[in-house]
């Protein structure tokens, strides 16, 4: 199972817009939908999800609007400002599951962070309940 560096650097490499897509990736980018996302997408939604990732590398290259785009969120936003993400809901999906997946993770590092702080904030005032 790939560790979340992996997990993030096959995100940013397979869908950053800034580089103009050229590490797109769609078998990576299918093989992250079905190993973290199994509950979101069907075998059905991953066949249609090749489909149209196959579609959209086409499309990117002929869309101003999605080629001034410099990042995964920025994506998201422009999928649905030019109505993209109508014609490819299950790119949609994986986007935004991606942000959301990112997002927990920075939250649960932060979280530890703060833990750290505390336990040794209580280890110098002599409390030891965090052990």
């Amino acid at each position: 199972m790939f560790n979340e560096h992996a997990i993030e650097l096959l995100v940013y490499t397979a869908l950053y817009p800034r580089i103009g897509f050229k590490m797109f990736k769609i078998e990576n980018i299918c093989i992250l939908a079905e190993k973290f996302y199994p509950g979101d997408f069907t075998k059905q939604d991953l066949v249609r999800l090749r489909i149209e990732l196959q579609h959209f590398e086409l499309d990117f290259p002929n869309n101003p609007e999605l080629q001034k785009l410099s990042s995964i969120h920025n994506l998201c936003q422009g999928l649905v400002k030019t109505t993209k993400s109508v014609v490819y809901p299950l790119i949609d999906r994986f986007i935004r599951l991606v942000l959301t997946f990112l997002v927990s993770i920075a939250t649960t590092k932060l979280a530890f962070a703060i833990m750290k702080v505390i336990k040794t904030i209580s280890k110098q005032n002599g409390e030891w309940f965090l052990e």
